[in-house]
């Protein structure tokens, strides 16, 4: 399977388990594309990715969306 890099967590957001996410997908994501992300793909150790599955993603910036 092919990975692509998207971008970084950056921060923890809050005490509900949000994390901010910098990425590199452009300035306008529509909501109905993030409703469609299931699943993040983290690289903790080299070539080594971990699903993490998602309960919703929202725009924080144009350039960073929380993640939960």
């Amino acid at each position: 399977m092919e990975y692509i890099q998207i971008g970084k967590l950056v921060a923890t957001h809050g005490v509900k388990g949000e994390i901010i996410l910098q990425h590199v997908l452009g300035e306008k994501i529509k909501p109905a594309a993030l409703k469609q992300l299931k699943a993040l793909f983290i690289e903790e150790v080299k070539d080594s990715y971990i699903p993490y599955f998602l309960e919703q993603a929202t725009p924080r910036t144009g350039t960073e969306l929380l993640v939960k």
